[in-house]
């Protein structure tokens, strides 16, 4: 190993200073490092020791402050994610409630007892019949009863044509059953207002 000129100093962190001395050996570079040289200035030293205490602190605090940010903005992000899932869910859950609601007022509004309300079933009814004019109109025991009062003949016109109308076993309160000459279609009113809310 090449012989070097040495060095000793004093680190005094105490007053943030350096000190070259010939009286007390803090440490010897080349009792340190095994290399073929090493040089290391005084001034380089005194850098390192003259860095104030205070401005580390304050970039540790800054590199913890935006460590810390990171992962709380990672953790409200995740949060957040779920509770627009939670809230969606809920708003999806209260809109079917308001719908069913709504639903339910107007099928009790909304009777197949009503001629006019027939008509509008029958004719939502009729583009499944393959365009065929409709030959029967079937309803419940129930509905027959108490239509059968309200109309003259028992038949109900639409879309201009009067079509008779008669007792359909098995159907309840809120079905109509219409029979073509080759087709046979069963709605009810839950089947109509359905269309009329995916429709408007």
């Amino acid at each position: 190993m090449s012989k070097q000129a040495q060095f000793t100093v004093n680190l005094n962190f105490a007053n943030q200073s350096i000190e070259q001395t010939d009286e007390y050996a803090v440490f010897n570079i080349n009792d340190f490092y095994d290399v073929h040289e090493a040089s290391v200035s005084a001034s380089e030293l005194k850098g390192f020791v003259e860095e104030s205490f205070e401005a580390r602190l304050q970039k540790e605090r800054q590199a913890i402050e935006a460590e810390v940010r990171k992962e709380y903005e990672a953790k409200i992000n995740e949060e957040l994610a779920a509770r627009k899932l939670e809230i969606n869910a809920n708003y999806v859950k209260k809109i079917s409630n308001i719908v069913g609601q709504v639903k339910k007022v107007l099928m009790s509004e909304f009777s197949i007892t009503d001629p006019y309300a027939l008509e509008a079933l029958v004719a939502k009814c009729l583009h499944n019949l393959d365009e065929e004019k409709p030959d029967f109109i079937f309803v419940s025991k129930e509905n027959f009863d108490v239509i059968k009062e309200k109309l003259e003949h028992e038949k109900i016109n639409v879309l201009g044509t009067k079509i008779p109308i008669a007792i359909g076993h098995g159907l309840n309160n809120d079905q109509v059953m219409i029979e073509g000459q080759s087709s046979v279609v069963v709605s009810d009113l839950g089947a109509l207002i359905d269309n009329y809310f995916t429709n408007n």
